[in-house]
């Protein structure tokens, strides 16, 4: 055996250490391992994460419901189709092999969201009114049409007046504070300092948009907390952040739809922040779990001895001071009143509120003499806007100027004349109504009489709606006798060539208008409860439609279906017509009938 190694094996000493063994291989390996911890302990684990969602692991966004049903059906999907297609071909044969196969049309990663054809809904409503007023001229030909029957129904599916082709018409709300005339800063004089401010939660989140922060946790940390801890040493007393809340199935989340949706992103500490911050927020489960991460944040945070910070998570409020009752309120825009309400009970007197939504400032000024009430020396303000443009409005100064009977009345003529839940009229602004309004002053005594007496039902034969049918027709021709709006649509139009879409909405379609401003009123009027019971809104011209709430726009059906002047027969007897549609409603066939009846 020595011999053998002796002759066979090489003479020099082997080295059999790894060609990686040596101190530099070694240092680049132990940084490409800390590198790889690093990412996993940045993206986390995801596998531990307690959600539905299908995450994407790097950028932490989460597919859309149709793309997971798709993966997880696609299975099934495809054995049912090779099944059908296994039966159709080779059993049954009833298609020919040759046949094309569809194509699939399930959600997939990159499928494009469907885009509203304005255009051609545009195009279709003419053809439809063309198509209507063209069958009127020939059916009056024979027949004696009855215009107050025609102008007593719309014309089309959805009221063109208070309807965007079946959307709800949005209108431009802010032109309501160019009616109070208090549009310049140097009107008032802002205190040096105030007891307490209280943040529209959304509208902050929007003007704190993410600049260089990476992660969520470095948004907390670097943005959101630094501001609150700025704000409140700028305050005596306290700072309250108040968020919204999405309810599925709520009236509020059907409507918010109309917004837009943004991509999901799972919100995490270390999950990485979309670099389109807004259309981060369009998502309302994003801005769910951002709210709630951020109220967390708050919590854990140490804050300033002697004084307060009140948040909202859900229902519940976070507070290091005085702890506040749960509050069921949906919207932020309300519940700021149940948080002005408990600051005065803890001494608060100066206040600011900062958002920049009109229905804020409207809701202040509907409750000042409710505040004021509570606490006779409240100094109550508004701060308007964003952070590159802010106006700020002394609510004691304006509710002063227009005194307490119209300022308790401004939240239902607000609903009224439009905003998010209700239509605006077609053409018809903040300013022409509120100028309707100094000319009709009696409808300030309806407006005075919902707000106080909230989730009032209206009907046709109520005093209420009937001056609420006068101020709509003041609101589009202030020289009109008429007190009832279909006689003064068909003036309008046959009068004073009015187009059809810029005449007022029928009896029946304002009337479930009307059904819809008391019920937004109701909410803003309870606003100061913090937990109000609202009934349903079907019973104030809203319906359900696959799951969500939309608009009744009227119970009447459309001119076209309604007209009895629009009757026609199919009649092919050569004996004449006894029994059609047109003998049995007393009528002479016309030449959109097909008999052969004389004209």
């Amino acid at each position: 055996m020595s011999g053998f190694e002796d002759e066979y094996l090489p003479k020099e000493v082997q080295d059999f250490q790894h060609h990686e063994e040596p101190e530099t291989d070694q240092k680049t390996f132990q940084k490409q391992v800390n590198n790889l911890i690093t990412t996993f302990n940045e993206y986390g684990n995801p596998f531990l994460d307690d959600c539905d969602d299908l995450l994407i692991l790097h950028t932490r966004e989460c597919a859309e419901k149709g793309v997971i049903n798709t993966l997880r059906n696609i299975s099934k999907i495809g054995k049912q189709q090779y099944e059908a297609y296994k039966n159709d071909v080779i059993q049954s044969r009833s298609k020919s092999i040759h046949d094309p196969i569809k194509r699939n049309q399930l959600p997939l990663l990159k499928t494009p969201r469907a885009k509203r054809d304005v255009k051609s809904q545009q195009l279709m409503c003419l053809r439809n009114e063309a198509n209507l007023f063209g069958r009127l001229y020939i059916a009056n030909q024979q027949r004696g049409g009855d215009l107050s029957v025609f102008f007593s129904h719309e014309n089309q599916a959805h009221p063109p007046s208070i309807s965007d082709y079946g959307k709800l018409r949005i209108g431009t709300k802010s032109e309501l504070l160019k009616c109070f005339d208090v549009e310049e800063n140097g009107q008032f004089v802002v205190p040096d300092t105030f007891d307490c401010k209280i943040f529209d939660g959304g509208a902050l989140i929007h003007s704190l948009n993410s600049g260089s922060s990476v992660t969520f946790d470095d948004y907390a940390k670097t943005k959101f907390i630094p501001f609150l801890k700025h704000e409140l040493q700028q305050v005596d007393k306290r700072i309250d952040v108040v968020w919204d809340q999405y309810l599925d199935g709520s009236l509020k989340e059907s409507l918010r739809e109309k917004r837009g949706s943004g991509i999901r992103v799972k919100v995490g500490p270390q999950a990485k922040i979309p670099s389109k911050w807004n259309d981060f927020l369009l998502q309302n489960q994003n801005k769910t779990e951002l709210f709630e991460y951020l109220s967390d944040k708050v919590n854990e945070s140490r804050w300033f001895d002697g004084k307060a910070v009140y948040i909202t998570k859900g229902t519940e409020v976070i507070s290091n001071h005085t702890p506040m009752d749960k509050c069921t309120q949906e919207e932020a825009d309300s519940r700021m009143i149940v948080h002005i309400v408990h600051a005065i009970k803890e001494g608060c007197k100066k206040m600011l509120v900062q958002s920049g939504d009109t229905d804020v400032l409207v809701i202040l000024i509907g409750h000042f003499f409710f505040l004021q009430q509570l606490c006779p020396e409240i100094n109550l303000w508004l701060a308007f806007g964003n952070k590159n443009n802010t106006i700020m409005y002394s609510i004691n100064q304006i509710a002063e100027k227009l005194g307490q009977r119209v300022c308790e009345a401004l939240p239902v003529f607000h609903a009224f004349t439009g905003c998010d839940t209700t239509s605006s009229f077609y053409r018809k602004g903040k300013r022409i109504a509120w100028n309707a309004w100094k000319c009709f002053a009696s409808i300030t005594d309806v407006f005075y009489d919902i707000r106080h007496n909230p989730f009032q039902q209206l009907s046709e034969s109520v005093e209420n709606f009937s001056l609420l049918e006068k101020f709509t027709i003041a609101m589009y021709d202030k020289g009109s006798t008429s007190v009832d709006i279909n006689e003064a649509r068909r003036e309008m139009f046959t009068k004073k060539s009015t187009g059809i879409e810029s005449i007022p909405p029928t009896k029946d379609a304002l009337l479930q208008h009307a059904k819809r401003a008391v019920y937004q009123a109701g909410i803003w009027s309870t606003c100061y409860q913090n937990e109000p019971i609202y009934p349903n809104p079907q019973e104030f011209g809203w319906r359900v439609e696959e799951g969500k709430y939309v608009p009744l726009w009227m119970t009447l059906p459309e001119a076209s279906k309604a007209c009895k002047e629009l009757i026609k027969c199919g009649c092919k007897s050569s004996r004449g017509c006894t029994t059609c549609k047109c003998a049995k409603s007393g009528l002479r066939c016309t030449d959109l009938c097909s008999c052969s009846c004389e004209r």
